[in-house]
């Protein structure tokens, strides 16, 4: 049976899943700021609102919230959220929220904001001993050098990242910086790599690929370079149609 307050939470969630159904978006972004702000300021905060309880509510409300692409509401939600957190909270938390503070603030190309951000949440990531995440937020950190033009800088930062965790999503970004750099023969070792290790390219990697291909194509990239690239592609998304035609439902969406 749940706790009053975990029912309590449960609910305020409803209402904001609600208003985000409706398109409410700020309207559902200032209740659930409100509300966390309200639980932190608590004068025994731990026996009123048990910590993960106050933080399992955010992390829903954050998740939906990045379902819609509503970074504004994102970056208002979290730098609010931020400015209040008690410093009872474990480092794994405060780089998740300082993470996902950081990815808004790239989408929304405010580069040198999401550059504080993702670095304290890379530090934190790595006290608290979580490489997933330190990875993550070196990766996010060489999306924004990458969004500028400062290849060499994301390639850097990218590298680490697979150093920290080595999953094929950072290797195929890899690859990807380096075919917008104009090493080919970079971006094919990181693919073919990816390949090697992990059968094929991730969807959302193979998404990012083609998107780039399309633009090199129009800039005049060679026939022969576009055919390697293309048939990568095309192998990874047979292999992962296959795959999806073959997955159980894991009933986690």
């Amino acid at each position: 049976m749940m706790s009053p307050k975990q029912t309590a939470w449960d609910e305020r969630f409803s209402l904001v899943a609600s208003s985000i159904g409706e398109g409410k978006l700020s309207e559902a972004a200032t209740f659930a700021q409100r509300m966390v702000e309200e639980a932190f300021a608590e004068v025994d905060v731990l026996a009123v609102a048990p910590m993960e309880e106050i933080l399992g509510f955010l992390d829903e409300v954050v998740r939906l919230l990045v379902s819609q692409r509503a970074w504004q509401e994102v970056d208002r939600l979290l730098t609010g959220v931020l400015a209040h957190l008690p410093q009872s909270v474990r480092d794994e938390d405060r780089a998740y929220l300082e993470y996902h503070a950081g990815v808004a603030a790239v989408m929304m190309k405010e580069f040198s904001r999401a550059r504080s951000l993702l670095q304290e949440a890379w530090t934190a990531a790595e006290i608290a001993g979580d490489p997933e995440l330190a990875s993550l937020a070196l990766r996010v950190l060489g999306q924004a050098d990458f969004e500028e033009g400062r290849l060499d800088e994301a390639s850097e930062l990218t590298e680490l990242a697979w150093t920290v965790n080595p999953v094929a999503s950072a290797l195929c970004h890899l690859g990807l910086i380096n075919l917008a750099a104009g090493d080919h023969a970079a971006a094919r070792k990181a693919y073919e790599e990816c390949v090697a290790r992990f059968g094929g390219l991730p969807l959302a990697s193979q998404e990012g690929l083609a998107s780039r291909l399309r633009a090199l194509e129009a800039a005049g990239l060679g026939e022969k370079e576009l055919a390697y690239f293309y048939g990568l592609l095309s192998n990874s998304g047979a292999k992962a149609r296959g795959e999806t035609a073959g997955a159980k439902p894991t009933g986690t969406g």
